[in-house]
């Protein structure tokens, strides 16, 4: 919402002839605080519900790159080269 289109709103629900119940008002302001939380959790329980730790170990099972690459065969670059040569690898 833009801040004209606020400024517009504001002006028409505090104009004295077509202002809204107290009620109203307040119901909507009371929507548009806890619509974002409400969708925020009902995504976060959507993203919880679609992990399946089963597809993931069965993907990661299946992964011969993860087995055949070890941490062992890499060694850290050294600091000095990685600072002397200006980040570049």
């Amino acid at each position: 919402m833009t801040p004209l289109v606020a400024v517009r709103l504001a002006a028409s629900l505090a104009h004295p002839a077509g202002s809204l119940p107290m009620a109203a008002r307040i119901a909507f302001a009371a929507a548009v605080i806890l619509a974002p939380t409400v969708l925020f959790v009902g995504f976060w329980r959507l993203l919880v519900r679609m992990r399946n730790g089963e597809l993931v170990e069965r993907v990661m099972s299946a992964d011969r790159v993860a087995e055949e690459s070890t941490t062992d065969d890499v060694a850290p670059p050294d600091l000095l080269e990685v600072l002397g040569s200006g980040g570049r690898g």
